[in-house]
């Protein structure tokens, strides 16, 4: 099992590279460090937008949704 830190530093750098996260039980200490961690990640400039391979995945499903639909 890793240490409290290694865990804490996994979680934020995930976030930094735009990862999901391992999950763990975090201690209530560690709750706190993780908190202020996605908060700051949600203000990064553009953290508000979809991520652009998400977007043209979307759009291509519903193209080929609609020309099936529509044959």
């Amino acid at each position: 099992m890793r240490c409290r830190v290694e865990r804490i530093a996994a979680f934020v750098d995930d976030l930094v590279h735009n990862r999901r996260p391992c999950r763990f039980k975090a201690s209530p200490e560690e709750m706190v460090a993780l908190r202020a961690a996605a908060e700051l990640a949600s203000v990064r400039p553009g953290a508000d937008r979809p991520d652009r391979q998400f977007v043209e995945d979307v759009y291509a499903y519903i193209s080929v949704t609609v020309r099936r639909t529509f044959r």
